[in-house]
C-alpha cells in the first residue's frame, strides 16, 4: 500500500447526530414539563419554542436548539466535555450550538466537579 491514511487504519465508533436527538425525543415524550410546553406551544401562545417532528426546540439567537430533558442533562454535559475535556466555559459554548436546557452553567459546573473529585478524589 503506496498510501494509507491514519484515520482508515484505526476505526472509532461514532455516536451520529440523529441516535441522540433519538434519545432526546423519547426523553422528552417522558418529561412532564416538556409535554407541558409543548401542549402550550401547539396552542400557539409561545413565541420561543417550536416543535419540529414532535421534538422541543427552543429559539435562541435565530437558532433552534433541541430542549434537552434533566434526564439526559448529564449524558450531554459529559459528552461536550469529553471533546476534549475542557473547562466550564469552552463545555458550554459547545452545548450550546446544538441544545438547551436551563441553568446550564451552574449544571455543568455541577457535572465538571463530580467528574473532577472522581478523577483525582476528594
Amino acid at each position: 500500500m503506496k498510501h494509507v491514511d491514519a484515520l482508515s487504519r484505526h476505526p472509532v465508533m461514532n455516536i451520529t447526530y440523529d441516535e441522540i436527538t433519538a434519545k432526546i425525543q423519547n426523553a422528552q415524550n417522558k418529561a412532564e414539563y416538556i409535554t407541558t410546553i409543548k401542549q402550550i406551544e401547539d396552542s400557539g401562545k409561545v413565541n420561543d419554542f417550536r416543535i419540529l417532528n414532535d421534538i422541543l426546540l427552543k429559539l435562541v439567537d435565530g437558532k433552534e436548539l433541541l430542549v434537552v430533558p434533566d434526564s439526559m442533562q448529564t449524558e450531554i454535559i459529559k459528552r461536550a466535555h469529553d471533546k476534549g475535556h475542557f473547562a466550564v466555559a469552552k463545555t458550554e459554548q459547545i452545548i450550546t450550538l446544538d441544545y438547551y436546557f436551563p441553568k446550564l452553567t451552574c449544571k455543568v459546573q455541577n457535572v465538571l466537579a463530580k467528574l473532577c473529585s472522581l478523577y483525582f478524589g476528594e
